[in-house]
Formats: structure tokens, C-alpha cells, sequence
């Protein structure tokens, strides 16, 4: 299952227009719905950062052990992400980020 006009990064993205797999389309769908899709048998799998996979499991309601979840050791690092702030954060908002982030 992949959510519609979502990257999920080079690798992945490589990987799926190379072997085609069928593939559910997501538009709307919030990543509990989509657990809640695997769970109805609606689709086998979606990819998520090794970061979230238990956080949104948990967030849902669900016990982490109705899932299979699957560490691939070879998979590349992912894209970068960053927060994005207005200019009226304050430099002491600022730093307090930069320091729980490190």
C-alpha cells in the first residue's frame, strides 16, 4: 500500500517502479487508517521509518505484536527532515530544539 503522490525515498521509490508489485492506493488515508486496512486484509504491508513503526502502532490503539515488523539492515539512509520555523520562534525556542534533537 502506498499513499497517493508520496515518496518514500530513492531506494523505495527505485524498488517499486522496478519490480511493479500491485499496489493498493492510498489518497486520503491517515497511517492509522492504513493499519487498519492490513489488519481487514485489505493490503499486506506499507513502508514507514524504523522511528515511527511503533509509535504509530501504539498511537492507534494496537498492540505492536498484532504486526510483523521488518528491519532490513541494508536499506539506505533516509531523506532528511527538518522543522521549519516562522520567524517569530524565539533563538531560545531555537536552541532548546537544536539541543533535544542532538
Amino acid at each position: 500500500m502506498v499513499k497517493d503522490g508520496f515518496s518514500y525515498g530513492t531506494y523505495i521509490d527505485g524498488l517499486i517502479k522496478r519490480y511493479d508489485p500491485e499496489i493498493v492506493v492510498v489518497a486520503t488515508s491517515t497511517n492509522i487508517q492504513m493499519l487498519q486496512m492490513i489488519l481487514a486484509g485489505r493490503a499486506d504491508y506499507y513502508f514507514t521509518s524504523e522511528e515511527e513503526a511503533e509509535h504509530i502502532i501504539m498511537n492507534a490503539g494496537y498492540e505492536v505484536s498484532q504486526f510483523q515488523l521488518q528491519h532490513y539492515s541494508d536499506m539506505p539512509a533516509g531523506n532528511r527532515r527538518y522543522i521549519t520555523c516562522s520567524q517569530q520562534v524565539t533563538p531560545e525556542t531555537i536552541d532548546l530544539l537544536n539541543r533535544a534533537l542532538k
